[in-house]
């Protein structure tokens, strides 16, 4: 199983790398929202762990409509991970619209493993590390 995680945090993505590849994930990391869709269409992961308030406070949520458009990620589980617990609770109504996962920011290693295999469990693909 591939994890994308997407955050312009390096020590966050630092500590999700090392997170994941210890249970069995292998990892990609991109911490530029302009280049997220991108890596994600060529790198082909089987879930996204994105952040919603990167480079400004709407450059993931633009990353993740980005996603849910393209025919070619709109079958991505993903998982929001954010501090912006505001924003996620905004937006609730459409997140849950479309399948998307939410993991406010901070959680512990169990719900961050919990988030991405209900993410991975809705979408059909089930758990297989974490």
């Amino acid at each position: 199983m591939k994890v994308a995680v997407i955050n312009n945090d390096t020590d966050f993505l630092s500590l999700m790398n090392d997170l994941l590849n210890s249970s069995g994930w292998d990892t990609i990391v991109c911490r530029e929202s302009n280049l997220a869709v991108g890596m994600v269409k060529a790198d082909k992961p089987d879930i996204v762990v994105l952040d919603v308030r990167m480079e400004t406070p709407e450059s993931g949520w633009n990353v993740l409509e980005l996603l849910k458009l393209d025919p070619d990620t709109r079958h991505l589980p993903i998982v929001v991970c954010s501090a912006a617990v505001g924003d996620l609770r905004e937006r609730e109504e459409w997140l849950r619209g479309h399948g998307v996962q939410t993991l406010p920011k901070p959680f512990d290693i169990d719900d961050l493993f919990a988030a991405i295999n209900t993410a991975l469990d809705r979408s059909g693909d089930g758990p297989e590390a974490g």
